[in-house]
């Protein structure tokens, strides 16, 4: 897996066209976090050159873990399946990272 893999950040990336029919700055995925809460994490990273990567689930996770382990920022966790999709769609709908960090 790539280091130096980033959720996006509106003061170092520019949405780009990933392949899903227009600009993005990310794609949430809602999983278990392998403790017992569902979080929301980006599916999409950026590299360092401001390239994004789309990770299929099983690396997001891997680096999503790494990335917190790093860096103490956290993504946000949920009690419910259904409450992580909700937020997501919710973040979604207001703008997603163009708006506001990811990870905290």
């Amino acid at each position: 897996m790539p280091m130096g893999l980033m959720p996006f950040d509106p003061q170092k990336n520019k949405p780009q066209d990933i392949g899903k029919g227009g600009p993005s700055t990310e794609v949430l995925i809602t999983e278990y976090d392998g403790e017992g809460r569902v979080w929301n994490i980006p599916s999409v990273w950026w590299d360092d050159e401001g390239r994004p990567l789309e990770l299929d689930t099983k690396n997001a996770v891997a680096v999503a873990k790494d990335y917190e382990r790093q860096t103490g920022k956290m993504f946000p966790r949920f009690d419910s399946l259904e409450e992580g999709v909700r937020a997501a769609k919710k973040r979604s709908k207001k703008g997603g990272a163009t708006k506001d960090l990811l990870a905290k």
